[in-house]
């Protein structure tokens, strides 16, 4: 009877460790750290972008939107 072997496989031409988790690590090391509870600045300012408002369109055919003269005769309350 063979001995199972359970360690993980080592493949040539790739170390354990990965050239992108080696970059990785090197990025998280050397990216500037923020002080506690500062918050990112805003990347948009949706108080002062413009507001979109679709084109008016025209109707397909002519009387398309004659539905829209006739009042509702739907329950009043």
């Amino acid at each position: 009877m063979q001995k199972l072997n359970l360690t993980p496989r080592q493949y040539p031409g790739l170390p354990g460790e990965s050239r992108r988790t080696k970059a990785r690590k090197r990025a998280v090391a050397a990216a500037p750290q923020r002080p506690e509870g500062v918050v990112e600045p805003a990347r948009y300012d949706r108080m002062r972008a413009p507001v979109w408002e679709p084109a008016a369109s025209t109707p397909t055919r002519p009387g398309a939107h004659d539905f829209q003269r006739v009042e509702s005769r739907g329950l009043s309350c």
